[in-house]
Parts: structure tokens; C-alpha cells; sequence
């Protein structure tokens, strides 16, 4: 996996979800593929704690924390029984997994939520970050902060890779959603209406 995933594992495994489906070999045993979630058949809003977004259509979506055995049976189902031992290794650490499988091939939403300290900053943080994977030797492709909805945006590629990386600020948090996929298979239109469908709820919400 290499320097990226090196990097990501010191940003709270912000990035690593992906890495870990494309590059991880070990297994572990699922239980029977009758556990696998189905792909959405359309838009669909999910939430986790205090994080809404929408899930493109034929994506499998789920809380590895607590839904770890068919998330890995529905990778099975797709091809990808290789892929579930980094999934479990992690699925504590992951607040949101969806996935879309096609071929041999995997597209990737993970979220994952990152403790914020009273004042830092989204541009501290996402500072931060860019400083951690550049020293790591990833070369970050884009660098926005968007002031009018206060959102941080990193575009990074591999070889085989493109991850695109938004940072939302909370009270006390941030939560980070990266899109992944091989070159070509993040569709522009679909990444800009799931990440502009962001909320961040408050305890009354």
C-alpha cells in the first residue's frame, strides 16, 4: 500500500478505507453471502450520528461498526472477499462505508469522523493534513477552502487512484468523506450532488 497508506493511517484513517479495498489481500471469513445488504436502486439519504448525505444509486451502504459481517458478506458477494480483512481491522474507526462494485473494479464513499480541539480551525486542519501527506511524499492536486460553506476540499491521485477528500467542520468534530475509485470512474455530476447534500445536524435535528 505504500507511502499513501502510510500517510493516511496518521490522519485517523481518513483516506485508508479506500486504499485498504483496492491493495489489502488478507481475508477474513464472512459469514453466509445471505447477509449482504443490496445495492440502493436510487438516491438515497443515510445518517450517522451527526452527518447526513446522499448515496448514489446501486451503492451498498453501512456502518462497519455495526454492520462489519454483511458489508464483508456483500464484498464477497461482489468479488472482493480479499478486500474484508482491512475492513475489520478498521470498522471502528469508520463511521460510513458505501461502495459500488462494477467488474473488478470498486468505487468508494467512506466517512469518518476526526475530534476537533475548541480552536482549531478548518484551514489549521486541513493545513495540517496536506503538510502530513506531502511529507509523506503525496502530492496534493488541489487545495480549496470554501468560505461560503465553510468546507475543505483535497484532491489526491496514485497510479491507479483518484480520491477526492471533503472536510466539514462540527462543534467538536470534523467529519471527512472521501470518494475513491480508478481514474475515470468518479463521475464529476455524482461526487458534486452527494457532497453538497452534507448536513451536519445539531442535537435537535
Amino acid at each position: 500500500m505504500g507511502k499513501l497508506f502510510a500517510a493516511v493511517l496518521g490522519w485517523a484513517i481518513a483516506l485508508g478505507v479506500c486504499v485498504g479495498l483496492w491493495g489489502c489481500a488478507n481475508t477474513v471469513a464472512p459469514e453466509a453471502i445471505t447477509l449482504a445488504i443490496e445495492p440502493n436502486q436510487d438516491w438515497t439519504t443515510v445518517q450517522y450520528g451527526g452527518l447526513q448525505l446522499d448515496i448514489p444509486p446501486n451503492f451498498v451502504a453501512g456502518q462497519p461498526g455495526l454492520e462489519l459481517k454483511a458489508l464483508q458478506a456483500s464484498l464477497v458477494a461482489a468479488g472482493f472477499e480479499n478486500r474484508t480483512g482491512w475492513l475489520a481491522q478498521n470498522a471502528e474507526e469508520i463511521a460510513l462505508l458505501a461502495f459500488e462494485a462494477t467488474g473488478d473494479q470498486l468505487t468508494a464513499i467512506n466517512v469518518i469522523q476526526v475530534g476537533r480541539s475548541p480552536d482549531e480551525t478548518l484551514e489549521n486542519y486541513v493545513a495540517k493534513q496536506v503538510t502530513q501527506l506531502e511529507a509523506a511524499g503525496i502530492t496534493v492536486e488541489l487545495l480549496a477552502i470554501e468560505t461560503d460553506t465553510s468546507v475543505g476540499a483535497l484532491k489526491l491521485q496514485t497510479e491507479n487512484q483518484e480520491q477526492l477528500i471533503y472536510v466539514y467542520p462540527g462543534a467538536e468534530e470534523f467529519w471527512v468523506v472521501t470518494y475513491s475509485g480508478e481514474h475515470g470512474q468518479l463521475a464529476a455530476t455524482t461526487i458534486e450532488r452527494s457532497r453538497r447534500s452534507v448536513e451536519i445536524l445539531t442535537e435537535a435535528e
